[in-house]
């Protein structure tokens, strides 16, 4: 599919990227998974073309949840996305065997002849899954972004795990 106006793959790439940033920055509880779903991941998502994209009236709490209940699954979440990203610095056959049978990434080009994925937003998509769309769209697009010890990018990044994201275990907020 083609990326609308002048959009770059590079732009859906870092769309994707700074969802997931957000996500795992973002406290656990319903405010803020409200405002991330809403904020970053609507960014994210937006790329693909609206045939592709169904909307969900009662939005993702359609049923009552607790705080305890999201926070769990936040934090769940989390923790498989932690594992996917450590897996990619391995390369796509670990991360392969982290994925679920179907991820929601569509590929996509740019103007400019550029070729990459970007994620694509469902109905009743688990909260996993679509963090985990986020996260193969931007590896597809930009592998070797996610090899460890990679050189420095333009003075700003380090080697630590998936450019410099804070991936502090166990914390949940």
């Amino acid at each position: 599919m083609a990326l609308p106006g002048r959009v770059t793959v590079e732009e859906a790439a870092e769309a994707s990227r700074a969802a997931l940033r957000a996500f795992l920055a973002m406290d656990p509880d319903k405010p803020s998974l409200s405002a991330w779903l809403e904020g970053p991941y609507r960014q994210a998502t937006d790329f693909a073309p609206r045939r592709l994209r169904t909307v969900n009236p009662g939005g993702p709490f359609e049923h009552h949840t607790s705080p305890t209940n999201i926070e769990d699954l936040v934090t769940m979440t989390r923790t498989v996305v932690t594992a996917a990203l450590a897996a990619a610095q391995c390369g796509i056959d670990a991360l392969v065997e982290l994925l679920p049978p179907v991820v929601q990434v569509r590929p996509a080009h740019d103007l400019y002849g550029n070729h990459g994925f970007v994620p694509v937003d469902e109905a009743r998509l688990r909260l996993v899954d679509r963090v985990l769309a986020l996260l193969v769209a931007d590896y597809l697009t930009r592998p070797d972004e996610f090899r460890p010890n990679r050189p420095l990018i333009s003075g700003t990044h380090s080697t630590d795990p998936w450019l410099d994201l804070d991936l502090r275990e166990g914390d949940t907020g």
